[in-house]
């Protein structure tokens, strides 16, 4: 069980994140990603969201019919999206801002030859 899970009831880790965009100063908002995934492996329920597979399914569906040839997926976070899109496209590359997203997307896609990650922030 994740150490997160009774939060959500209390609060939506999305609509923290709208929060804190508007009210951490830029150099923080990393810190407080890499704090969510300290304590789990998808704090935003990503895996498990019907929304986001319904989601994950169109964009899918896209990329396969407009014949993607290079990705870039902005806010990759674990990489499961960029995982799905892999047998699609040649070469993509993940982006997030938080460190830990980046290993566990590293960890996740490690046998996928057409993808990179990279931690950063965008914004700059």
């Amino acid at each position: 069980m994740k150490i997160l899970t009774p939060l959500y009831k209390l609060i939506d880790l999305r609509a923290a994140y709208r929060f804190l965009d508007k009210k951490l100063p830029d150099f923080l908002l990393p810190t407080a990603f890499n704090w969510f995934y300290k304590f789990s492996v998808d704090p935003f329920d990503v895996e498990k969201s019907d929304y986001e597979a319904h989601k994950f399914n169109l964009i899918v569906k896209m990329v396969r019919e407009v014949q993607v040839k290079n990705a870039l997926d902005i806010g990759c976070g674990t990489g499961i999206l960029t995982e799905k899109i892999s047998p699609f496209c040649e070469k993509i590359l993940g982006l997030d801002f938080s460190d830990d997203a980046i290993k566990l997307a590293k960890k996740r896609c490690a046998t996928h030859q057409n993808m990179q990650f990279l931690a950063t922030d965008i914004r700059h």
